[in-house]
């Protein structure tokens, strides 16, 4: 949580910079423009749970308790298949990186843009990974305590970086 809370915060000072551009595009905001981002992937191990699937050790578990424990991996593997969106969002903010001017010279408000989109979507997966991370962290420490996991989450979506 608190790598994708740095992770978060990174992009929205990066969304903040290239916003000031397109709304000043001459302006000092221009030049030298600074765009720091990073991304660090967590694992998760879902051996035990593949285990009992394979050898049929599930049938001898309570319904009850199964399906507990269906829902605590299954939460864990789209917390996983959300972090994997986050390289290919940096893979395509590296390819705009690529054709613009940024650290070479003034920054165009095309560019500024290209950016700005490609950083939204980045921010938007961040969101929802953080919320997904949020619940799979509730949903494993309610099993542990023999607790039912929450349902729903909400997570508002803000962040614009302005």
């Amino acid at each position: 949580m608190d790598k994708l809370t740095q992770q978060t915060a990174s992009i929205d000072a990066n969304l903040k910079v290239l916003t000031k551009i397109l709304e000043d595009p001459k302006g000092k905001k221009s030049k030298s423009v600074q765009i720091s981002a990073d991304f660090s992937m967590g694992t998760l191990r879902d051996t035990a749970w593949k285990t009992a699937q394979a050898t049929g050790a599930l049938a001898f578990m309570p319904y009850a308790d199964a399906q507990r424990y269906a829902d605590v991996y299954g939460l864990q593997q789209d917390c996983l298949s959300q972090q994997n969106k986050i390289p290919e969002d940096e893979a395509q903010f590296l390819g705009v990186l690529a054709k613009t001017n940024f650290d070479h010279g003034d920054v165009t408000p095309e560019q500024a843009s290209a950016a700005l989109e490609r950083f939204g979507v980045w921010r938007a997966h961040l969101g929802y990974l953080t919320l997904m991370a949020k619940a799979t962290a509730l949903n494993d420490k309610a099993l542990l305590e023999g607790k039912e996991g929450p349902r729903e989450l909400h997570e508002g979506i803000g962040g614009s970086g302005k």
